[in-house]
């Protein structure tokens, strides 16, 4: 790692090659090359998907220098495979129609307002053929979570199945930090956790960032266990002498991060009344707390409140995106969830 440390292709090349995280392309491209006859290559096909232990076993073996004499059931290749077990066809336009057909269209979260679920009453039909009675189209199920773009939306917009996905994504990642940090430098530890960690993170969190602390505190405290295990800190470290160690912002400052600069790329308001002297944004009327959790309100909200101590008004993306990191790097916990409600 310090060997490559001004050169980033081969930093990451070194880092996928500690944590076995190569993917190499040889063998893809060797199941694609068909043999001679069709009966070859199935058995080809056959044999490499039959002996996938055996051949990675092999290769951890051939990495840690040991030899096969300690492992005698390695070298031990499947032959028993007939030539029916495995097929590959030509690719077929209606089959490809009848998969896209057979995606689950039948279910919807149904979200209400009320936070009850649908009446059993209530059936929906999702209708495509000309009949009026007799009608065998598909019903319309609900259902309590659904996901779309990577992102699991629930019935109550409370987003926990979403935050509790997220929180496993970012655990996983313990182990790859419990790697590196024995060949790492601090600064090259933090650059892969932007890349592998705060990657998903931020993944849509203008949409969910915005949900009650008492949902977000998962997700946090998954942030904090694999910053913890980079920096070498104790299980009870301190939370804030953390994030300053590490310079890194909680995911609630990511979410107030992301959607204000969401805001400063909307063009201010120029009909503004006369009398007022600054210009601020104009944000939506929301009667519900519920409402208010969302970026559509704190977007504008949120801007308005922080130029009143930093002037973002006249500063290009970049200078805006470094002030803002600066300003909330200042604020603790408490006073960022007062900052976003009104």
């Amino acid at each position: 790692m310090q060997k490559y440390k001004l050169d980033i292709r081969k930093q990451w090349e070194c880092i996928k090659d500690l944590c076995y995280m190569n993917k190499t392309k040889t063998v893809s491209h060797e199941l694609l090359n068909l043999k001679v006859s069709a009966e070859e290559s199935i058995n080809n096909v056959i044999h490499y998907f039959s002996n996938i232990g055996s051949q990675l076993a092999r290769n951890i073996l051939e990495r840690n220098n040991e030899s096969f004499e300690m492992m005698p059931s390695v070298g031990v290749v499947n032959t028993s495979t007939s030539l029916n077990s495995f097929v590959l066809l030509a690719t077929d336009e209606n089959e490809v129609k009848e998969i896209i057909r057979s995606l689950k269209d039948s279910k919807s979260t149904g979200i209400r307002t009320d936070g009850q679920p649908p009446p059993s009453t209530i059936q929906i039909i999702s209708h495509h053929c000309k009949q009026a009675q007799n009608c065998s189209c598909l019903e319309v199920l609900p259902a309590t979570e659904i996901k779309y773009l990577g992102v699991l939306l629930d019935n109550q917009l409370r987003w926990k199945p979403n935050i509790k996905s997220l929180s496993g994504r970012i655990r996983k990642l313990i182990y790859v930090f419990k790697t590196l940090r024995h060949v790492c430098d601090p600064s090259q530890l933090v650059s892969v956790y932007y890349a592998l960690g705060q990657s998903i993170i931020t993944y849509c969190i203008s949409s969910w960032g915005g949900c009650p602390k008492s949902t977000l505190i998962t997700l946090e405290r998954a942030q904090r266990a694999v910053l913890k295990v980079l920096s070498f800190k104790p299980y009870r470290y301190p939370t804030i002498e953390l994030y300053k160690e590490t310079s890194v912002l909680t995911v609630r400052q990511c979410f107030i991060k992301t959607i204000l600069l969401e805001q400063h790329k909307i063009p201010m308001p120029k009909n503004q009344h006369v009398r007022r002297q600054d210009l601020v944004y104009i944000k939506p009327l929301c009667k519900t707390t519920f409402a208010q959790n969302f970026a559509d309100f704190l977007g504008p909200f949120i801007y308005n409140r922080i130029s009143k101590h930093c002037e973002l008004r006249t500063k290009l993306a970049f200078n805006c995106r470094k002030a803002i990191t600066e300003y909330l790097k200042t604020m603790s916990y408490d006073a960022i969830e007062s900052f976003m409600r009104p």
